[in-house]
């Protein structure tokens, strides 16, 4: 959910060039703030409206723990992908 509201409008930032278009970084960086906090708001929300009273506080505190599960696995992916695309073979010009 928070890769879909925020990971398009981060694409207008490496759009940015010199001139007039340079107002995309400052616009594209709002945006993305913008649907940060909105998914925030929707999961707190649909976690108060769905989860019983009595388990509430329990489903709050499994949050973390379920993000901090997939830890281990993100240096290896970054390993892996940047063994085959390196900094040369993907530099735009």
């Amino acid at each position: 959910m928070l890769l879909g509201s925020s990971g398009p409008p981060a694409l207008l930032i490496s759009l940015a060039q010199p001139g007039g278009r340079v107002a995309l970084v400052p616009l594209g960086l709002a945006l993305v703030g913008v649907g940060v906090v909105a998914a925030n708001v929707i999961r707190g929300t649909f976690r108060m409206r769905y989860s019983p009273p009595h388990l509430l506080a329990r489903t709050i505190a499994v949050g973390p723990f379920g993000r901090l599960r997939d830890l281990p696995t993100q240096p290896m992916a970054t390993w892996s992908s940047g063994s085959t695309a390196t900094a040369r073979n993907t530099t735009v010009t």
